[in-house]
């Protein structure tokens, strides 16, 4: 799709841009693994089946006999790899894992942009706001394709920046007398900051890495971990297989009934079960927000007829507010259960709560000589 564009003058000396940026991409290449889920527990309908495995009678070919050992003639077969129930529970048992390669994945990114901006005189500026979202298979399920497609850990669903160049009045010139020397010390100063604002980053409750493959990094991920009626909280335990993470079940809208700096409510993310696994697809849950602003001031001082000296004071997070934000493998991310199916996460007074914050003002003074 090619982008749609509008753009006009807009008095005085201002122009107005907005377009409309669509990115689409499809039949990307998917990886999939073909170890199948434990029967047990699981409905028939989510067990691995596709009609392109190849047939076992070529699987088999040239390979060895099972011997005969013992007494009773017991029948073995060669071990390949895979705990003990993966093995049992193979359609080939002979077999490693059996990797697929199918091109069914997509990603999708529609915004709609304004830029507003001003170059003449002594007062320029450029304003833009992105209003955007993304959409991609984010891992790999052999399983449930659907479980992976989602919104990209990266989006910002809105993005604002504005920056400007100030070119200060002559006051030593126009008020002062107009001394040359008082000239060269107060005129000619400038002005320049950028501010920038980004809604928060979504979660996810896939785990970085882990069995669903998720290629992004970041340190919003929801995790899971304690026992439920006994049996601990594992892949296999959860899902059937070690190829599908075990999630926790979303009962009610997480982002509402939020505490200062909670930016999800964990009594929501219910605990699965054995064999009943929780909900891929959670709602649209921003994180902390992106703040920034600079402010420098400088001015060139004429030192020959091809040199110069530039002074510069910047100010780096110049209004000092704090911000918040998760650390990698952050506590409060990992919601514990230790009851049955369909509980709250017995961290419901941390969950999701951040207990960092960063950023604070940082001054620069600069000379930088040119010849």
């Amino acid at each position: 799709m090619s982008p749609a564009s509008i753009r006009r003058p807009t008095p005085p000396s201002f122009t107005q841009r907005r377009p409309h940026r669509p990115w689409s991409r499809h039949h990307l290449l998917l990886e999939l693994d073909a170890r199948p889920r434990l029967p047990r527990g699981i409905p028939r309908r989510n067990q691995l089946r596709r009609q392109h495995h190849p047939p076992p009678e070529r699987l088999l070919r040239d390979q060895p006999r099972p011997a005969e050992f013992g007494d009773n003639r017991q029948r073995r077969r060669p071990y390949f790899g895979g705990n003990y129930y993966q093995q049992k529970y193979r359609p080939y048992p002979n077999f490693g894992d059996i990797d697929l390669n199918e091109h069914n994945l997509s990603d999708n990114y529609h915004s709609l942009q304004v830029t507003v901006s001003r170059a003449k005189g002594w007062f320029n500026s450029w304003f833009t706001y992105t209003f955007g979202k993304g959409l991609a298979d984010l891992c790999e399920d052999s399983f449930v394709h659907q479980n992976c497609y989602g919104v990209v850990p990266f989006d910002r669903s809105q993005s604002i920046n504005y920056s400007y160049y100030i070119i200060l009045p002559n006051v030593s010139q126009n008020h002062l007398g107009d001394h040359k020397v008082v000239n060269g010390i107060l005129d000619g100063w400038k002005i320049s900051g950028i501010e920038q604002y980004g809604s928060g980053t979504p979660f996810t409750d896939v785990p970085q890495g882990g069995a669903n493959h998720n290629e992004y990094s970041g340190n919003q991920t929801i995790g899971i971990y304690g026992n439920i009626s006994g049996v601990g909280i594992s892949n296999d335990s959860i899902a059937g297989t070690p190829d599908e993470s075990a999630v926790p079940f979303v009962s009610c809208d997480p982002r509402k009934g939020l505490k200062p700096h909670q930016y999800f409510n964990p009594s929501c993310f219910t605990s699965p079960g054995i064999g009943q696994n929780g909900t891929f697809r959670i709602p649209y849950i921003h994180g902390p927000s992106y703040f920034n602003d600079e402010l420098g001031l400088f001015k060139d001082f004429k030192i020959r007829e091809t040199g110069k000296l530039e002074i510069r004071a910047q100010g780096f997070d110049f209004l000092n507010r704090s911000q918040d934000k998760y650390q990698q493998y952050d506590s409060s991310l990992y919601l514990g259960y230790a009851n049955g199916v369909g509980t709250a996460p017995t961290n419901v007074s941390t969950g999701g709560v951040t207990t960092t914050r960063t950023g604070h003002r940082t001054l620069q003074l600069a000379a930088k000589y040119y010849f």
